[in-house]
């Protein structure tokens, strides 16, 4: 039985792969380089053929993409546009598959995103959100370091709230869009990859937080994250309510 929803986070194309910096990024099958329009024509081809049986499914998945900081041609800091607007206009013609795509009903999220899921209240974005916060606490709390971060996220009611910003990227004229919108109240779920895999299953005030890893590594197998929501009937707490299992690739 497929999951309701599938979010996936960029990057993409990583703008940190080493095979895209040095300008040889090939396309699968090929040995010769190929252009980053080639590469993302190709992705989205083949991300769209994946697509296809879960939204084809009697019971359709919700699929939700993010762009990310380190997209391979990213124009935006933070908050980013969904990534069928930054992307669309400069494929041009070649926007096809991506077209088809948004026509599947896959729908292209800002980054980051504050989304309702059957009533529960999401935050998502592909940046690392905590580690910003770890490096701001410079006396140790009385209580798990992590979990203090976290808490001190909320309480800010922002995905960013350390200034100066980081990470840098982020335009101050629209950074209203890193709050949590709903007036004062904190999400339900918040999800974000970081390299502190200790966060992931984290409930803090009520908030249950995911982190999700990274499917892609150069040195080591990549990761997701399954997500179990139980109905609210019954049920009180998020911590009872969803459960998360970290699956590896390989």
């Amino acid at each position: 039985m497929h999951g309701q929803v599938l979010i996936l986070l960029g990057p993409f194309v990583d703008a940190n792969n080493t095979k895209v910096m040095e300008g040889e990024a090939c396309l699968s099958g090929s040995e010769e380089p190929a252009c980053l329009e080639e590469v993302y024509v190709r992705f989205f081809a083949e991300l769209r053929k994946g697509l296809e049986p879960l939204r084809a499914a009697r019971l359709a998945t919700q699929v939700f993409i993010l762009p990310s900081l380190d997209e391979a041609v990213n124009f935006h800091p933070l908050p980013q546009p969904p990534m069928d607007i930054m992307l669309a206009q400069w494929l041009e013609e070649e926007a096809t598959d991506l077209l088809q795509l948004q026509q599947m009903g896959v729908r292209f999220l800002s980054n980051p995103a504050h989304i309702e899921l059957n009533g529960i209240k999401v935050s998502i974005t592909s940046a690392d959100a905590l580690s910003p916060i770890l490096r701001e606490m410079v006396l140790r709390p009385e209580g798990r370091k992590v979990e203090e971060a976290l808490r001190l996220l909320l309480k800010q009611r922002c995905l960013f709230p350390a200034v100066p910003r980081d990470p840098a990227q982020v335009y101050e004229a629209k950074a209203q869009a890193l709050d949590f919108p709903w007036d004062g109240i904190s999400p339900q779920i918040c999800i974000f990859p970081s390299p502190l895999a200790v966060m992931n299953g984290a409930v803090v005030e009520n908030t249950f937080f995911v982190n999700p890893g990274a499917l892609c590594r150069q040195a080591a197998s990549g990761s997701f994250a399954e997500l179990w929501i139980q109905p609210a009937e019954g049920v009180s707490t998020m911590k009872d309510r969803v459960r998360v299992d970290l699956k590896k690739l390989g």
